[in-house]
């Protein structure tokens, strides 16, 4: 709606659901493409809300274990696609498992989504990737090069929130906790950013989930929609 060409991956690898959100089935998915079926360009689907789609596959045990290898020729597929887009969003599983990740580190930004009543996951999720992205640092040399050159950034979204005041004081107090607790004299750093909100609205939330139904769209003027409007445009500065 901000006028960006933007493609949607599903990359929760081996549970993927985004075509069930959507109601949108495309027959072709990243499983054909894992198996060299087809090129990683044509899974990309136009759908009716504006954007482009990549599905995933549910339920595949051979997505589900990548190793880093094959994790690297993937990301060379789609930064080689990523040139006909203005923006390209991944959908990662919850939890903090290696393809998780990995893929979040792979990507320029990565955002953290967590609740007040789920505060702790969302600093488990950021402290996993920072100590993952020490790893991988320290095997390319990081202690040969600039400090400011290993700085993990990941930005929060602060779900269900009773107001903006609350995401703010959690968010201040996730903040706290991980640059007390995380960074430790040493080159690598963590430093969070903050995009912002969404205020818990369950009752919308679900009329609009059944019938699968953009709230952006179908409800503008609602808080919520307004909350995803002040995200996306945070984020694109």
């Amino acid at each position: 709606r901000l006028g960006l060409k933007t493609l949607l991956f599903d990359l929760d690898l081996g549970n993927a659901d985004i075509s069930n959100k959507l109601k949108i089935f495309p027959e072709d998915t990243l499983y054909k493409f894992f198996n060299r079926q087809i090129e990683l360009s044509e899974l990309a689907v136009k759908t009716e809300f504006g954007f482009h789609f990549i599905p995933g596959e549910c339920g595949e045990f051979k997505l589900a274990n990548m190793t880093w290898g094959q994790k690297q020729r993937f990301f060379k597929h789609i930064q080689a696609i990523s040139v006909k887009y203005d923006l390209i969003i991944f959908d990662l599983g919850a939890g903090i498992t290696r393809n998780v990740i990995d893929f979040a580190l792979m990507a320029d930004d990565s955002c953290i989504v967590t609740t007040p009543s789920d505060i702790i996951a969302g600093y488990a999720a950021a402290k996993a990737s920072f100590g993952r992205f020490v790893e991988i640092n320290s095997k390319l040399g990081g202690s040969d090069v600039e400090i400011d050159e290993f700085v993990y950034s990941p930005k929060f979204i602060l779900n269900q929130v009773n107001n903006k005041r609350h995401g703010n004081s959690l968010y201040q107090s996730l903040k706290q906790t991980l640059e007390t607790h995380v960074n430790q004299n040493s080159i690598f750093k963590i430093k969070p950013d903050y995009l912002g909100s969404v205020i818990s609205d369950r009752a919308r939330l679900m009329d609009t989930y059944s019938k699968r139904e953009i709230i952006g769209l179908k409800h503008p003027a609602s808080e919520l929609a307004l909350n995803y409007h002040e995200l996306a445009s945070r984020y694109l500065g």
